[in-house]
């Protein structure tokens, strides 16, 4: 996630004078304490004058604009945004490991050498067994969590209605932008998602295959 920079401030100037004094000894010391500080910072007299910079339909209602954004809402699904894209990145990060690990698991045979036990009973029990080692694997490495919080957020933004903060969201402009960064990390786990689901067939049909050939095998020489 790229850092932003922000380039200007515009304070419109209290009425009181005690105000005033405050925000004027405020400023005075941040510019002194941070001369790195590229940030430039007007001071208007009243929202008209703010007009002159900013133009009604980039402010908020608060400012005398036409914007619809609830800042608070906003924040609030932007919590839920940042925590999904940092779970996210973890695991396409460990998505390698959680492949070789998959891999493992159907690396043997459903069958078994004694051709009393290489039954089709005694194939599904060790394909349940290596199905609930798999489910388990993927809930260590906080793919199933990425998974439903995708799922979750994602029908959200297709039915605001499902969330309160979402809903107040979809009114305002930088709703839009932020659906389409969420897609964009969203793919991301659909993308591991199908690598290890096709992981799992190619390994469990090679699985089924080896002990269909072991059973020929036991039949032959019987």
């Amino acid at each position: 996630m790229s850092k932003s920079e922000i380039k200007r401030v515009y304070i419109v100037r209290p009425e009181r004078k005690s105000f005033q004094r405050h925000l004027s000894k405020e400023l005075g010391s941040k510019s002194k304490g941070n001369t790195r500080i590229n940030t430039q910072v007007l001071i208007v007299k009243t929202f008209e004058e703010l007009y002159q910079y900013i133009k009604q339909r980039n402010l908020t209602i608060d400012f005398g604009g036409t914007l619809q954004h609830d800042f608070r809402a906003w924040l609030a699904v932007q919590k839920m945004l940042t925590q999904y894209y940092l779970l996210v990145n973890n695991v396409t990060t460990s998505s390698t490991d959680v492949l070789h690990r998959i891999r493992d698991l159907t690396s043997g045979e459903l069958g078994t050498r004694t051709p009393e036990k290489n039954t089709e009973h005694a194939q599904r029990k060790r394909l349940r067994n290596i199905e609930k080692k798999k489910i388990e694997i993927l809930r260590r490495y906080s793919f199933t969590k990425a998974e439903e919080d995708g799922q979750r957020l994602h029908s959200y933004f297709q039915d605001p209605k499902l969330n309160e903060n979402f809903q107040s969201l979809s009114k305002s402009p930088v709703y839009v932008l932020d659906k389409a960064r969420f897609q964009q990390y969203y793919r991301k786990i659909l993308a591991v998602r199908d690598s290890i689901e096709h992981a799992w067939k190619e390994g469990v049909g090679k699985m089924k295959s080896l002990a269909s050939e072991q059973e020929l095998y036991d039949r032959l020489i019987e």
